[in-house]
């Protein structure tokens, strides 16, 4: 078997993927880039083409009074030819004048809905076929009266889009054929010589197998109707070894490929920006133009044009990337700034005895610098993308090769050994399915008892949960940077209920039905099977997501959401149930650990990925991708979970959940830990970071996409803390002060920005919270097991762990309510600073009482070597 000709296969699949969804998002940005250049362009010709009728309005009369309104409206395309029509209309959507005369009497509702919803003069909006800048024209009381529009055929953009994503195309196939041969040296480097040997172990047995039933014939179509014998796939130290090192080919394969396509995206674009560049020097020189004439021809010298020097400044004000604006008139210069990159030039006759000529100088750089701030969403993007490469590259390597030659080896070695009573059929790679049936048909032919005695091999890993749980736990926390500001858009139809409360609802209903749903998980999954409980679960988040984008009230979307989060619980345990079900017993704690790593994985992507998306394309468009996910996810369990007809290595009846675990509160040391350390950290995780952070991030003016960037940083920080915390010695010879500290340290950082939250301090407590709650993880973890095996071992490790759990998400959902009720009162920035006390002073009290005691009741964890 050439290993590294079907993993070099893998990487460019996989590439092909990657340059597929970065090539994507570079088109929405490139397309948002010039959509928005071209709307600055029409706004300046709409507000210039507004000024008579603003005169007219500030006399008292209204805008049809203006006599010569058709020629002040054609005026606007003849100093923007490329203008499609200018139209002036009432505020009930009746057309008043157009500069291009045309059949229709009104405008479109879209914008109209444009109109009331913008809270400034300056407006845009766009149709099937155009862009529209308008402005809105208003009375000395500040009603409005009217506005003007002008649209722009979306034909140009839509060129420029297509030969965008032709080019990035071009390159993508580079990218993937330059990083096929890279990966194949790559592999070849990173292969040991005993990672080899056993793949020649393998190879051996099989050859072995086929000598030993060389010259036996069947028929094979029996195979599909065997009765499945399951088997897990042991994780080996070759499978983990294998898995690492093409997690991280794929990975820096991803980085290089995607900064060597953002280059040439930001070249492309740079380019293609040189047309819009004239277009808008035009502009700008000819509105000076229009200017000084109108200035002339009311009497004023050429020069005694006093305010000239300050419109010139005004308009380069408006334009950042005009880096100079010259006037030569009548032998007098008047410029602003210094000429750099590409410069218009223009003769104009200002009057019979005035000539001069106008110059306007633009550096591209200045425009480019729009789109250079894509780089950090393209880094959430590569991020997003490299995440997503650890899982497809792990499911691909498992049921293409690790799966494939591990099953026949497993039936190799059964006929070795005499037994002869498994058959295995992989799919694919062609070489090993080939074999594979010759194999087959030879253990058919010579089984002791014919097919009646011969089982179809069916192996089992923690692959065949891990891509479908990431997608899912993506499409569950995709909406979490915006979703706060999305109830709020909506009405609240529970009139008793303060607005600042009925936005917390949501986010309790889900804890609450997570909380209830959770115990009944594993019954539900043992009864109808724990593939049938996912691909139920999955779907109806879906049909939730859904809901949520059609809500029409925030009662309606408290209930979808309330339904999500019910629904991901039950998909997240039968997917866990699966894995304790199905691997034997000193498998589950790396597989456990590994799975965990998977969801948090999934949950960092979705709200990087999320808030990306609802600034491109829009919040209801990230609930439908949502659901495309979940419908995504519930495919791949469908295809790639094994129905487990039997139970493997089940979890031990000693170790059942049970009501028991309230006595946990019979217990001081456990009241303490509750208190001081889980419930502040609950409430900091989901009412802090899930509610308030968006809120106050909104107030300060940060973006939705801002508002996922920090939130992004945050689970990055848990995630990299998590991961130090295991090489830093005081966490684990002293995990009640790290617990305690960590709580204090993001509960003081919480209490300082609720003072003046600004998007630095808050960018900040992000941080340091992520870390805190990171650091925390494992010595919570270690208090935990120290409680069940001392003061509440008659309850056991279950029940205490599961009190815990209980308890995080309980005191997170009281907490929620508690917060919106608070904040209806007294404001969101109080209400993040008394969470902020409750964190340090809880945390505090835990430190104090826990170097007070003596050090027998003391978590003490030595450190193994």
């Amino acid at each position: 078997m050439k290993i590294h000709r079907w993993l070099t296969i893998l990487a460019c699949l996989y590439l092909g993927l990657a340059t597929l969804v970065f090539s994507s998002v570079a088109s929405l940005q490139q397309s948002k880039t010039h959509s928005q250049l071209i709307r600055d362009r029409l706004a300046i010709s709409v507000k210039g083409a507004s000024r008579p009728f603003e005169t007219v309005i500030s006399l008292g009369l209204p805008v049809s009074m203006l006599r010569n309104r058709a020629e002040v409206l054609a005026r606007a395309i003849q100093i923007d030819p490329s203008i499609y029509n200018v139209v002036l209309f009432n505020p009930s959507g009746i057309i008043v004048e157009q500069a291009v005369t045309s059949s229709q009497n009104a405008v479109s509702e879209s914008v109209l809905k444009a109109l009331r919803r913008s809270e400034y003069p300056d407006w845009s909006t766009q149709t099937e076929s155009h862009l529209i800048a308008g402005h809105s024209i208003y009375t000395t009381s500040g009603q409005v009266v009217g506005a003007i529009y002008a649209s722009y055929p979306l034909t140009e953009l839509t060129k420029l889009s297509w030969n965008f994503r032709w080019t990035m195309l071009k390159f993508s196939a580079l990218a993937c054929i330059l990083g096929g041969f890279l990966s194949w040296l790559a592999f070849k480097a990173l292969l040991r010589p005993s990672e080899s040997e056993t793949l020649l172990a393998a190879e051996a047995d099989i050859s072995g197998a086929e000598e030993a039933l060389v010259g036996a014939s069947a028929d094979l179509n029996v195979t599909n109707s065997l009765p499945v014998q399951l088997q897990a796939l042991h994780n080996s130290d070759f499978n983990r070894h294998l898995n690492r090192r093409t997690s991280a080919v794929f990975a820096s394969l991803t980085l290089v490929t995607l900064v060597g396509l953002a280059w040439v995206s930001h070249a492309v674009l740079s380019k293609s920006l040189v047309p819009e560049l004239d277009r808008r020097a035009a502009l700008v020189a000819h509105t000076l133009t229009e200017n000084v004439k109108t200035a002339i021809e009311a009497g004023i010298p050429a020069d005694q044009l006093v305010g000239l020097k300050a419109a010139l400044q005004d308009m380069q004000a408006r334009f950042p990337e005009v880096r100079s604006i010259s006037i030569s008139l009548s032998g007098i210069e008047t410029s602003v700034g210094s000429p750099t990159g590409r410069t218009y030039r223009e003769v104009v006759q200002f009057s019979p005895y005035d000539t001069g000529v106008v110059s306007v100088s633009s550096d591209p750089r200045m425009l480019t610098r729009q789109f250079r701030a894509l780089f950090l969403d393209l880094s959430v993007i590569v991020v997003f993308t490299a995440l997503l490469a650890v899982e497809i590259a792990t499911i691909l390597l498992s049921k293409s090769l690790i799966g494939p030659i591990s099953g026949l080896a497993v039936v190799a070695r059964s006929v070795l050994d005499g037994r002869r009573n498994l058959v295995f059929s992989p799919k694919w790679p062609a070489e090993l399915r080939l074999r594979a049936q010759r194999l087959n048909t030879a253990i058919l032919a010579s089984a002791p008892n014919g097919a009646a005695s011969v089982h179809r091999l069916r192996l089992a890993s923690l692959a065949d949960v891990r891509l479908g749980l990431f997608l899912f736990a993506v499409a569950d926390e995709a909406p979490l940077s915006f979703f706060v500001l999305f109830m709020q858009d909506l009405p609240n139809d529970l009139a008793f209920v303060p607005s600042e409360l009925a936005i917390s609802l949501p986010f309790a209903g889900y804890l609450i039905s997570a909380l209830i749903c959770a115990p009944l998980a594993r019954p539900l999954g043992q009864k109808i099977g724990y593939r049938q409980l996912f691909i139920t679960a999955a779907l109806l988040t879906a049909v939730a997501k859904i809901g949520l984008l059609s809500a029409p009230s925030i009662l309606v979307a408290t209930l979808w959401q309330s339904l999500n989060g019910a629904l991901f619980v039950l998909a997240m345990l039968a997917c866990q149930d699966y894995l304790l079900d199905l691997l034997p017993s000193k498998e589950r704690v790396r597989s456990m650990a590994i799975f965990r790593a998977v969801l948090f994985s999934g949950v960092f992507a979705g709200t990087a990925i999320g808030g990306i998306l609802a600034d491109r394309i829009g919040e209801p468009a990230v609930f439908a991708f949502c659901a495309g996910l979940a419908t995504i996810a519930a495919v791949l369990i469908w295809m790639q979970m094994a129905p487990l007809g039997e139970v493997f290595g089940s979890v031990d009846e000693d170790q059942r959940l049970s009501l028991g675990f309230l006595k946990c509160f019979g217990d001081w040391r456990f009241v303490l830990f509750a208190l001081g350390v889980i419930a502040p950290q609950a409430i900091i995780d989901h009412v802090f970071i899930s509610y308030l952070l968006a809120l106050l991030m909104d107030d300060a003016g940060a973006s939705i996409r801002m508002i996922a960037q920090v939130m992004m940083l945050f689970f990055l920080a848990l995630t990299l803390a998590g991961q130090a915390a295991g090489h830093i010695k005081f966490v684990s010879t002293a995990p009640q002060a790290c617990a305690g500290l960590g709580t204090l340290a993001a509960g003081a950082v919480i209490w300082h920005i609720g003072a003046a939250p600004s998007f630095e301090g808050l960018l900040f407590v992000a941080v340091v919270s992520g870390a805190a709650l990171g650091l925390s993880a494992g010595p919570i973890t270690a208090i935990v097991v120290h409680l069940s095996q001392t003061s509440l071992s008659h309850l056991g490790l279950t029940n205490v762990l599961g009190m815990v759990r209980v308890l995080e998400r309980a005191g997170a959902a009281a907490a929620m309510v508690s917060a919106g009720a608070f904040a209806a009162s007294f404001g969101f920035e109080r209400t993040t600073s008394m969470i902020g006390i409750y964190a340090c002073f809880a945390a505090a009290g835990f430190v104090v009482v826990t170097i007070a005691t003596r050090p027998a009741d003391r978590v003490a964890t030595s450190r193994k070597e």
